[in-house]
């Protein structure tokens, strides 16, 4: 696990839209695959980056196989965490999440929102601690896409 650069954007980019397309087409329909374009695209992610927000990758063998994206809101938000597809299971979200905290200060809130139907990040992210506290109408800020 490591802080992102400039030259893991694109790498990055592909890893976010294609597991945002397989994460939450089967949920939010066509609207996943155009939100993840304005969303991940490169331009995005680079000021994300610039702006000096948690923006993490792991690494498998040299290949970005995990992000993990974090800014201030209220605490610190987590506004997404992406494992490619060949890496799920293989511990890529939990250290993310570890690397992540370990640079928190003690005490710190640290929140995020799940998509309402992706059961398997609410239950990724209830076994590492987090606690369902409330419910939105926009996930990440998304107006209309429910939120747990």
């Amino acid at each position: 696990m490591r802080a992102a650069r400039p030259a893991d954007i694109t790498a990055v980019h592909e890893l976010l839209h294609a597991s945002w397309v397989a994460t939450y087409g089967p949920i939010m329909g066509s609207d996943a695959e155009a939100l993840s374009l304005a969303r991940h695209n490169e331009r995005v992610l680079s000021a994300q980056l610039e702006a000096g927000n948690a923006f993490w990758v792991a690494e498998i063998d040299g290949a970005v196989v995990g992000h993990l994206h974090a800014y201030p809101k209220d605490g610190m938000y987590i506004d997404r965490l992406h494992t490619a597809a060949p890496a799920k299971g293989r511990g890529v979200g939990s250290a993310l999440l570890d690397a992540f905290f370990a640079e928190r200060p003690r005490g710190e809130r640290v929140w995020l929102d799940v998509l309402l139907g992706n059961a398997a990040a609410a239950r990724f992210y209830e076994a590492r601690g987090f606690q369902h506290t409330s419910t939105s109408s926009a996930c990440g800020g998304l107006a209309g896409i429910p939120a747990q």
